[in-house]
């Protein structure tokens, strides 16, 4: 599965590459790398006080592939995005993901700073079941799961001079949303930052 992940990976970068040769020049695609510590702080204090996180000795690194597919008024957009990493540190897990994501981009600032908020949702799949995920099923006596949910909330800047290529913060979160959706109170968080170009 380790060598899907790694095939993976190269499909991304094949597709940003291609995207790129094109003759679209609307930035309606993107590539993005990005890289962080796990947390065991609650996943919204993660995005909301990042400075209260409390990390651990593990890490993630990953790359993420995301084509908007329609404009929608007041400033939103809508896209899907696919993506893969791997956990480092205390365990190695291998990931891929996919999801829709819906972003925002119309602060009154945006002729000084351009900025964007954005929430992806979707599923993400593990070879290996993250530690933190592995810690909280044996505290809490659930079950570990390889597929989970995945949210990313994200907020991304950019000089107006160089639209193209944004600079971001995420949290990148596996749950089963236990205990509405499965029974695995197992989860996840990295605070993650990384650079994106959009062509």
């Amino acid at each position: 599965m380790a060598l899907r992940v790694r095939s993976c990976c190269v499909a991304l970068a094949t597709c940003a590459f291609l995207g790129a040769s094109g003759p679209a020049q609307a930035m309606d695609q993107s590539i993005a790398v990005f890289g962080g510590v796990s947390s065991k702080s609650r996943y919204l204090y993660n995005y909301c006080c990042p400075w209260l996180i409390r990390p651990e000795a593990d890490f993630f690194a990953g790359i993420a592939y995301q084509r908007r597919l329609a404009r929608l008024p007041l400033g939103f957009s809508v896209g899907v995005e696919l993506g893969a990493g791997s956990h480092f540190g205390m365990a190695t897990s291998p990931q891929i993901w996919g999801g829709g994501y819906l972003r925002y981009n119309g602060f009154p600032w945006d002729h000084h700073l351009r900025t964007t908020i954005s929430y992806t949702i979707g599923l993400n799949y593990a070879t290996t079941v993250p530690a933190a995920e592995q810690r909280i099923s044996v505290e809490t006596g659930t079950p570990t799961l390889n597929l989970f949910f995945y949210l990313a909330p994200e907020i991304s800047f950019s000089l107006p001079s160089q639209p193209n290529v944004e600079m971001f913060f995420r949290v990148h979160h596996r749950s089963g949303l236990y205990p509405r959706i499965s029974k695995s109170s197992g989860a996840s968080n990295v605070v993650a930052a990384g650079i994106r170009w959009a062509y």
